[in-house]
């Protein structure tokens, strides 16, 4: 249910109903504005800058933190997950998108500051784990 809420579920589901409306003489018309709805769903959130402009307010809401010893009271370091492959015949490493990557590094550095904190990744648990386990 929740790939719907997603732009590009949102796009297939219109797609598939606009579809289904074709093939029913008396639901062509609506057809037409279920595959443009559709259309123009994915075109416009297939755009890096929507997608720019829709997460830069939360990606920087607060700033990086580049040193683990400026919070002395923490004890958990949370990293959101990104995207990884689960292809078998990959390095584990090269599995991961870039984003993702540079967030377990930075992890790593923070961690390597406070070894006494435990990190945690959360989000996708297949990618979770592989990102986990690089």
């Amino acid at each position: 249910m929740s790939e719907i809420v997603l732009p590009s579920g949102a796009a297939y589901l219109l797609f598939v109903l606009g579809l289904l409306a074709c093939a029913w003489r008396p639901t062509r018309r609506a057809s037409w504005w279920l595959l443009a709805a559709s259309g123009a769903l994915s075109f416009v959130f297939s755009s890096g800058k929507i997608a720019a402009t829709l997460m830069s307010p939360i990606e920087y809401a607060y700033p990086t933190v580049h040193d683990g010893r400026q919070f002395p009271e923490a004890r958990h370091i949370v990293v959101l997950t990104g995207w990884a492959d689960t292809n078998p015949n990959m390095p584990l490493s090269g599995t991961l998108s870039a984003s993702a990557a540079y967030r377990i590094l930075l992890a790593l550095e923070l961690f390597h500051d406070r070894p006494d904190c435990n990190v945690i990744v959360t989000g996708d648990p297949t990618t979770a784990r592989t990102m986990g386990a690089v």
